[in-house]
């Protein structure tokens, strides 16, 4: 049958509304895909909210008091005993004076000195200085170690047969500011941590002196007292944002001691 020009015509018409149709619908639906896709994309591409961060407290005021007093106390706790020192050497002349220095004390890097004048023939008042002042400032992390600190301390013995010769029994007050990190302080402080305070305490003390020569002497000596710890801790070694800050009373060993001492008479 053949189609006549009215019948190509219908049917070319017919193809374009049909395929109008057609790209209408995909076209709908591409629109709405890429409405989608758009949100999404918006939604992923949008700038997270800034999260501030949270400024760390202040130390307290009451604690930053405490540091600045304990370094205060020490410097004038530092300047009596020195004082204290030169005093009891222009009395040499008048009493039995020695000068001394502990060895085990030097054996931890520690340079220290002391001074002990007979007050009679049984009794003597001994006053001991130590100070570590070695990596105070060090910035090496990997070897993040010190020991800084100021130790002083007095004391009054008394001799079972006479001033500096044999048994002696004493009773000792002390004084000491530290900022302890990587070192490990037997019965108190361990190396993991940093440790920055004061502390005070009373003892008793049992020694011996065996004189070497006229001059020279040897003693040797131990102390178990009370002690109290005020300390900030942290668990970081090269810098000190404190997480704790701790006040606590030790009971145990206070001081030992091998010192070698040379005698003014």
């Amino acid at each position: 049958m053949e189609k006549t020009i009215f019948d190509v015509i219908y049917i070319n018409v017919r193809r374009i509304f049909s395929d109008r149709s057609a790209n209408a619908v995909e076209r709908s639906a591409l629109e709405e895909i890429c409405v989608r896709v758009s949100s999404v994309s918006c939604r992923a591409t949008q700038s997270p909210k800034r999260q501030t961060a949270t400024p760390k407290p202040p130390q307290p005021a009451n604690r930053r008091a405490g540091i600045r007093g304990g370094r205060i106390i020490s410097q004038l706790c530092f300047y009596t005993a020195t004082l204290l020192l030169l005093f009891a050497a222009g009395q040499a002349k008048a009493q039995n004076f020695g000068v001394k220095t502990n060895v085990l004390y030097w054996a931890t890097g520690t340079p220290n000195i002391g001074a002990e004048a007979a007050i009679s023939r049984t009794s003597t008042i001994n006053l001991d200085v130590a100070y570590n002042p070695w990596n105070k400032n060090v910035t090496d992390v990997v070897r993040y170690q010190k020991l800084v600190h100021l130790r002083l301390e007095g004391e009054y013995r008394y001799w079972l047969w006479e001033k500096f010769n044999g048994h002696f029994f004493g009773v000792h007050g002390l004084y000491s500011s530290y900022d302890i990190s990587g070192r490990t302080v037997p019965f108190i402080f361990d190396n993991e941590h940093r440790y920055e305070g004061t502390a005070f305490g009373i003892g008793a003390t049992y020694g011996f002196h065996l004189m070497l020569s006229t001059a020279f002497g040897i003693e040797a000596y131990v102390g178990l007292g009370a002690m109290r710890l005020s300390f900030e801790k942290s668990g970081c070694l090269s810098c000190l944002p404190p997480t704790e800050h701790i006040s606590e009373t030790f009971l145990g060993p206070t001081k030992i001691g091998i010192s070698i001492i040379y005698l003014l008479k």
